[in-house]
């Protein structure tokens, strides 16, 4: 057989594929162009802009409360946060971080300065010891102390005086030691108590304070694995009370975070403020595989139709 016997038969299975293939191109490139419609003598042309670029407001609304609806709510959120798969991801990490820190000759200030400025670590090293200074001073004002230590002073001292070579030869008239000590137990005692309760008073902050500060900078200034050693329950209570506290920011504060965001809306707007141009290579480069079968699954339609073609010319 030769070409102009082949070609009636080959050419409109040939000119139907290339069609399909045309038509199904033209009509993907149609979903994102023209970007803006275009006139003729006052006149919009059809399918200008093209649907996407058209109809971009409703997809945008659409696509932000399906994704809010389906994918960011409360139930969808916390089963992928809370998940088994994710709280072991969580525990491998926190246990990495104490694995690698251990072996870590680094101060635990020149730690903390890969993660915050020098200054945030005084800050925060300033305001946690201010407010435990204001504690500390507080318990000890309540306890009230100064009675205590008045009471612990007077008592130790009246039992030398009495185990003195004083208190034995006032023991040979009888218990004269013990008459002179009560009464001047409770007048020493109150004297005592004023004076110290008046100092942990006025003086407290300060007194707790440079206690505190100086423990402050000396745990800054160890070196971490130093700080860790011999902690493994430490590590472990810390470990989990990182855990519990995520699974409550999971269970209690997302909800409430998701309720302040609008994510319908910031989907939207987000969508709507996205260039056109942005959007369609985004999809393109999601989905060209798929587009690519279809544009080729056109030229196989447009090949049968010109085969079916072919064969009722044949049998006519």
């Amino acid at each position: 057989m030769n070409l102009p016997t082949i070609l009636p038969y080959a050419a409109p299975l040939i000119i139907g594929g290339v069609i399909g293939y045309i038509t199904n191109k033209v009509a993907i490139k149609m979903l994102f162009r023209p970007l803006k419609p275009h006139y003729i003598f006052g006149f919009k042309l059809p399918f200008t802009p093209g649907m996407i670029p058209k109809e971009r407001a409703r997809i945008a609304k659409e696509f932000g409360k399906s994704i809010s609806i389906n994918l960011m709510n409360k139930e969808t959120i916390e089963k992928t946060l809370l998940s088994e798969e994710m709280i072991g991801r969580i525990e491998n990490s926190i246990q990495e971080f104490f694995d690698k820190q251990k072996a870590n000759g680094e101060s635990l200030r020149t730690l903390l300065c890969h993660y915050v400025k020098d200054e945030q670590i005084e800050s925060l090293s300033k305001t946690a010891r201010e407010a435990l200074t204001t504690q500390i001073h507080k318990k000890l004002t309540e306890s009230q102390l100064g009675d205590k230590i008045a009471k612990m002073a007077v008592e130790h001292v009246a039992s030398k005086i009495k185990g003195s070579q004083i208190g034995g030869v006032f023991n040979m008239f009888g218990n004269v030691i013990d008459i002179i000590i009560d009464a001047l137990t409770n007048s020493v005692q109150d004297i005592l108590k004023k004076h110290i309760n008046e100092i942990i008073n006025e003086n407290g902050d300060d007194i707790v304070n440079e206690m505190l500060g100086n423990e402050t900078d000396k745990i800054l200034n160890t070196p971490v694995k130093e700080l860790l050693n011999g902690k493994e329950e430490t590590i472990t209570e810390v470990s989990n009370g990182i855990i519990n506290a995520y699974k409550i920011i999971v269970n209690e504060q997302l909800p409430k975070m998701l309720g302040a965001i609008n994510i319908e809306r910031m989907i939207e707007e987000k969508i709507n403020e996205m260039d056109l141009q942005e959007v369609e290579k985004m999809i393109l480069d999601v989905a060209a595989k798929e587009l690519r079968y279809i544009e080729w699954f056109g030229a196989l339609l447009g090949f049968l139709m010109g085969g079916i073609n072919v064969l009722i010319t044949l049998l006519c």
